[in-house]
């Protein structure tokens, strides 16, 4: 017999955001600033976790490919942006297969961004 997805139990309530999950389970404003902090500080570590599974690869592969102890890559998967290197970045990138741009100077006004990503995307 087929299950049908409204016939399977849900597993608790349902939030649009961690902050909405935080406040209805009243959790204390200075911890919840904390979390809040913490996101805006993983970016490019969320991004690196990301581009792994999305090539399929455990961290595991990844440290093979770089030629580094496992336990670094999960360092580097739980550390925050500011603790990593360029030279980190381009090596998770590389054994992944993905590529990587970065911008430094003012932020890039809506034409000359859509330009930048054309020409990114003719390489």
């Amino acid at each position: 017999m087929k299950t049908k997805k409204n016939d399977l139990p849900t597993s608790g309530p349902r939030y649009k955001s961690v902050t909405a999950m935080l406040e209805a389970q009243n959790i204390p404003a200075e911890i919840r600033e904390g979390i809040q902090k913490l996101a805006g500080t993983t970016r490019v570590v969320d991004e690196l976790c990301l581009m792994r599974t999305r090539a399929g690869l455990t961290q595991a592969q990844i440290a093979e490919r770089i030629g580094c102890p496992q336990r670094r890559i999960s360092n580097l998967e739980g550390s925050v942006d500011r603790d990593l290197s360029l030279g980190e970045i381009f090596d998770y990138v590389k054994a992944t297969g993905s590529r990587v741009s970065i911008g430094i100077g003012k932020p890039l006004a809506l034409v000359q961004s859509v330009n930048a990503h054309a020409a990114g995307i003719r390489i």
